[in-house]
């Protein structure tokens, strides 16, 4: 594996010579605007693999995207390549009526830490509708503002923690308000979505890879529709079974969709190939359901 062809991969062209928080928000606003978050495989028929080798010849050399396990793995490995103090743990989703963890909905996060003992949350997994750059640890309950949103970090208990994001107003093709019930609600502010629960215990590549090939585990990605997903800090585009949504921040709380059209078989392959530059070499099967318009 090649780091030079990664970083290739991602369009950096800078200086990866110090480590620093800001080339940490570069390496991961340049992946989360480079390479898709995308579930297209579980919908032609391919089977799920795993392997760090494997990843990466499909996001560097197949010109691929991932999902969310796949997309942190291989910022781990380019990390830990140039030099960070980065740890991969587990994260779920919330069962929004009794805020505890849904087991066999996993997710993986970053923990980066400095020499200064900062720690920061990493995500470029997250799949468009999470943090672009990481958040700060040291700093719970406190708002850290974004460009694409407000986010949070909440304790749950020693090592468990909530990252969470301000309910933002989206607003359709004519202006008008749209809801989103994608997250969870925190019970005791409204105004907050719960996007998973993380522990801060670090894992290794092989208890991820457990997690990742459980029985069942495959519909984590099939239980909405397939997806494409990029964006980076002013729009998200993104498809959704047949249907490709480009979105605009029109400020942290504010979101607009500004260009929604339906495809047809032919238009499929083409916006994969002009909007995330992915190439099948399969035949496609979304479902016919439009989900995630507002997410």
């Amino acid at each position: 594996m090649d780091l030079n062809k990664l970083l290739e991969r991602i369009n950096y062209v800078g200086s990866i010579d110090e480590v620093s928080l800001e080339l940490l928000n570069e390496l991961c606003i340049s992946i989360v605007s480079s390479i898709p978050y995308e579930t297209l495989d579980n919908f032609g028929g391919k089977q799920q693999q795993f392997g760090l080798q494997i990843i990466y010849d499909k996001i560097v050399n197949d010109h691929r995207g991932g999902n969310c396990i796949d997309l942190n793995i291989i910022l781990h490995w380019m990390l830990s390549k140039i030099g960070f103090n980065v740890e991969m743990c587990i994260s779920y989703g919330i069962d929004k009526k009794s805020n505890s963890f849904i087991e066999n909905s996993p997710h993986m996060c970053l923990l980066v830490t400095f020499d200064d003992g900062q720690r920061w949350l990493t995500d470029v997994g997250f799949g468009g509708m999470g943090f672009v750059f990481p958040l700060k640890m040291n700093q719970l309950a406190v708002e850290q503002y974004q460009p694409n949103g407000i986010y949070r970090i909440r304790r749950y208990d020693d090592d468990i923690f909530f990252a969470e994001k301000k309910r933002q107003t989206q607003l359709d093709l004519h202006g008008s308000v749209i809801s989103s019930r994608r997250f969870s609600t925190n019970r005791a502010d409204s105004e907050w979505n719960i996007l998973y629960g993380f522990s801060t215990k670090a894992m290794q590549l092989e208890d991820i890879r457990n997690i990742y090939l459980l029985p069942g585990r495959e519909h984590a990605f099939t239980s909405v529709n397939c997806v494409a997903i990029l964006q980076d800090t002013h729009h998200r585009r993104f498809l959704t079974g047949s249907t490709f949504i480009k979105k605009q921040y029109i400020d942290p709380m504010t979101i607009q969709v500004v260009h929604l059209r339906q495809l047809d078989k032919n238009e499929l392959n083409k916006i994969l190939q002009s909007e995330f530059g992915i190439v099948l070499n399969f035949e496609l099967r979304p479902r016919s359901e439009l989900t995630w318009i507002a997410g």
